[in-house]
């Protein structure tokens, strides 16, 4: 009995504990425009600067990417064979993608 009344109040407190926390937070006032060290004008021109080139995964010069090509020629692939198996999986991942979407295999020796 001792020992559910104990329960009881522990809980009592710690519900008010977290209601007064919860309304001290809300009271708190944002930071106003004389806080803020960088104006907006520069903050933006330095965030357009930003711009990251697009990546070619399978950029021969990058040491990973010459380690992977050897695990595949270990698995038995030549490089005639991992050339074309790439190029279809490459082209598969363009087709998928509707901006650039074409209906036929860029590969292919014959025509659209």
């Amino acid at each position: 009995m001792a020992s559910q009344q104990l329960g009881l109040r522990l809980t009592f407190l710690v519900v008010v504990a977290m209601l007064t926390l919860l309304t001290v937070a809300e009271t708190r006032k944002s930071p106003s425009e004389s806080t803020i060290a960088v104006p907006s004008s520069k903050a933006k021109e330095f965030l357009l600067k930003l711009s990251r080139s697009k990546r070619n995964i399978w950029d021969r010069s990058r040491p990973d990417v010459q380690q992977w090509i050897m695990q595949f020629m270990q698995l038995g692939y030549d490089e005639q064979r991992l050339e074309a198996d790439l190029s279809y999986w490459m082209d598969q991942a363009r087709a998928s993608d509707h901006g650039r979407q074409h209906h036929y295999d860029e590969n292919s020796p014959y025509g659209p």
